[in-house]
């Protein structure tokens, strides 16, 4: 093997470390932004059905002060 060859073969292993290293790092923010996604995706579910039931605690009162008026008998 001749000398160019080796060291052409040298910086091709160079190159593919770094370029191991590359993808490493973003890998790594990768996984941060998805820890971040699914944190917020815990506390928007949360959020959503603390409203949910808020919601029909409205309406089960609504329904007590005003009745449905499709359950009211119009020919009364």
């Amino acid at each position: 093997m001749e000398r160019a060859d080796i060291d052409s073969l040298r910086q091709e292993v160079c190159r593919l470390k770094n370029d191991k290293l590359d993808l490493l790092k973003q890998n790594i923010t990768w996984q941060n932004e998805i820890k971040c996604l699914r944190e917020r995706e815990i506390k928007l579910q949360s959020e959503l059905m603390s409203l949910s039931k808020e919601m029909r605690k409205i309406r089960e009162h609504q329904s007590t002060i005003i009745p449905n008026p499709s359950s009211h008998d119009s020919t009364a």
